[in-house]
């Protein structure tokens, strides 16, 4: 399953955050975790989405992706995103 998500950073600003588990409803037991950290290539405008698939040069979606493997899988946009 996929959730959003948003936390205060302490500096002013609002994170925003993608949390993929295996399951729909969440990991009913212990999963290896992955803390996901997108790149930009100077396309500033993607950030997090890149774990949908967003982004070309990744053939699959990686948050998705990640998860049927059964990882549970974090990603946040980067500051200056």
């Amino acid at each position: 399953g996929r959730e959003i998500f948003a936390f205060e950073n302490g500096g002013g600003d609002t994170v925003p955050g993608f949390f993929f588990t295996p399951k729909p409803g969440g990991a009913k037991k212990k999963a290896p975790a992955i803390l996901y950290c997108h790149w930009h290539g100077g396309q500033y405008d993607i950030g997090k989405d890149e774990l949908l698939g967003v982004n070309k040069a990744i053939p699959r979606a990686p948050g998705e992706t990640l998860a049927r493997q059964g990882y549970v899988v974090l990603g946040i946009d980067a500051c200056c995103f």
